[in-house]
This record gives C-alpha cells, sequence and structure tokens, in this order.
C-alpha cells in the first residue's frame, strides 16, 4: 500500500514538473505586442506598445525599465526571443505574467501586472531583472513568500 500511494504521489509530482507553459497566445495582446516590437525595434518601442492606456505611463517606471532591457543587451548581447513561464489569473480582469527573455548570451526574465479595463488590458506594473527569484519571488519556485 505504501509503494503505490508513493508510486502515485511520484507520478503526480512528475506530471506537474512536466506541464507545459502557456503559449505565447495565452499573453495579453499589449504584452505580445510590446515583445514584437522589442525584436523589431528595440526596447523603446517595446515600452511605448506596453505604456499604451497605462496607468503608470507618464511615471519614471517605463524609462527605468527601457534602461533595464537596454543593459541585458550591453551584458547579454541582442535580444533573441522570450518564453512565457507562467501566467497566474488573479482575478478575471488580472493577470500576472512570467517571462524569459533570451539574448545571445543569457537570459533576463519580466514580469506584468496586467489589467483588463473595458475592451483592452492594459499594463499596470511590469519589471526585469537579472535574478528570477528577485525579479518572480520566491514563490514561484514552490517556496512560501517570505514578506
Amino acid at each position: 500500500m505504501k509503494t503505490k500511494l508513493l508510486a502515485l504521489l511520484l507520478a503526480a509530482v512528475l506530471a506537474t514538473c512536466a506541464m507545459a507553459a502557456p503559449d505565447a497566445g495565452s499573453l495579453p495582446p499589449i504584452i505580445r505586442s510590446g515583445l514584437a516590437k522589442y525584436k523589431a525595434d528595440g526596447a523603446q518601442a517595446a515600452v511605448n506598445a506596453w505604456m499604451i492606456g497605462s496607468p503608470i505611463a507618464l511615471s519614471e517606471e517605463p524609462q527605468h525599465q527601457v534602461h533595464a532591457l537596454r543593459a541585458f543587451e550591453g551584458q547579454f548581447g541582442v535580444y533573441q526571443d522570450f518564453h512565457v513561464v507562467r501566467i497566474v489569473s488573479i482575478s478575471p480582469t488580472t493577470q500576472m505574467i512570467y517571462i524569459q527573455l533570451d539574448y545571445v548570451n543569457g537570459p533576463a526574465f519580466g514580469k506584468f501586472l496586467a489589467y483588463q479595463a473595458r475592451e483592452s488590458w492594459n499594463v499596470v506594473s511590469f519589471g526585469f531583472g537579472a535574478d528570477p527569484e528577485v525579479v518572480w519571488g520566491l514563490s514561484l519556485f514552490g517556496a512560501p513568500d517570505m514578506q
């Protein structure tokens, strides 16, 4: 009996680990648009796309993130692609989106808080960094939040 229970538990853990990450099609359009602009036209174009309709568009944060993306380019080389790591639906109108950005020589990590206002999604907050535990928090890795 213990062996069967252990085997079932192990199978459940392995199945959870093997779950596929969400694909790009599950991202809100504003996030996809900015990522496409990043590849085609650079960091400023990406942030401009993400700030359409955003309540933080006139704050200093967008320019901080432009500088962060450009710093990754200086450290890791040309931006190549992205991967959706996880999308957490907080409510029917709010999502936390976790992504990895691939550069020629290394990754960077990002997160977006997106809110569906009327007919479109808006970016409410966003950020990038080189350390996934700092950008995403330990809870994404299965550890409890340290507050």
